[in-house]
């Protein structure tokens, strides 16, 4: 028996994980730099990584929703993750000054993380 809803809700939790453990790695990484580029860097995978997950919660949280709700549902959880991700950005870039280019790295390495768990075949 095939439980797509099931499976999305697991694809979401493997793609959370895997772009936090890159944002704590790349935080690490540029630790020796400074201590703003390391946050900046964190920053922006963990704000993508919340991201994620609030689209996967947002597509996959109801059991067998007609086709036309999923995919609104769907298209709408991605829309509101790229609003906390420019949120996130707008915080680290203006509010708390933090270096664009790692916080910029962080995001782009969250992403590259995403697109390889997904494309992962269990």
């Amino acid at each position: 028996m095939h439980a797509p809803m099931a499976a999305g809700k697991r694809l979401t939790r493997r793609c959370v994980l895997a772009q936090l453990a890159v944002a704590a790695g790349l935080g690490l990484l540029f630790w020796p730099w400074s201590a703003p580029a390391a946050l900046a860097a964190a920053l922006g995978g963990g704000v993508m990584a919340a991201g994620t997950a609030v689209a996967g919660w947002r597509g996959f949280s109801r059991a067998a929703p007609a086709a036309g709700d999923a995919l609104w549902r769907l298209v709408g959880g991605l829309l509101i993750k790229w609003l906390v991700v420019l949120l996130g950005l707008l915080l680290g870039l203006a509010l708390w000054l933090l270096p664009p280019l790692p916080l910029l790295a962080g995001l782009l390495a969250a992403e590259l993380a995403f697109v390889l768990a997904a494309a992962r075949r269990n």
